[in-house]
């Protein structure tokens, strides 16, 4: 998917969630950590999902062996040194609606600009903490070996529009 998307400079949107229930001092639990991922691959300026460290090369192959092999282990996986990917947990309906609603602002941003992001945000990456109610990036990995976000160098063919579709945000001056 990176390939293509830098290849023909295609916008994706990608969110995600993670937390963490933990106990307190009296035995209680509660939501400790709980954070909404807005991510966005902007080809022309931003990182890729392996740059922003959304995706890695060893959680690809956790879930590859997992699809082959359903019944793997974590055993196994941790004598191939891949890892679990984690628990398998329902998302919380109002922080799962929030990140959604997130993630359409950030469309809506990229169709027409709207927004005025502090300097320790990023356009391509944001988190929401929920339980802190903070709003972060990471730090740019700034990564100049990776394959795909690097090199901007985009296949863009000699045509009207990419993809033979307009650009977002354009108006359509070949009608």
């Amino acid at each position: 998917m990176n390939i293509a998307l830098y290849a023909y400079a295609q916008l994706y949107i990608d969110l995600g969630l993670g937390g963490r229930v933990m106990d307190d001092k009296t035995g209680q639990p509660g939501l400790r950590y709980h954070f909404g991922r807005i991510s966005t691959i902007l080809p022309e300026s931003g990182e890729c999902l392996f740059c922003q460290g959304v995706i890695h090369e060893k959680w690809i192959q956790t879930q590859l062996l997992k699809r082959e092999n359903p019944n793997i282990t974590k055993e196994e996986l941790k004598e191939r040194y891949l890892e679990d990917g984690g628990e398998e947990a329902p998302g919380v309906g109002p922080f799962t609606s929030a990140t959604a609603d997130f993630a359409l602002a950030t469309l809506f941003d990229l169709i027409k600009q709207y927004r005025r992001y502090p300097p320790v945000l990023r356009k391509d990456m944001i988190q929401v903490d929920f339980v802190n109610m903070e709003f972060r990036s990471r730090q740019t990995k700034s990564d100049n070996e990776c394959p795909y976000c690097r090199h901007r160098k985009f296949l863009l063919m000699k045509e009207t529009y990419r993809l033979k579709r307009p650009v977002l945000g354009k108006r359509d001056e070949y009608v």
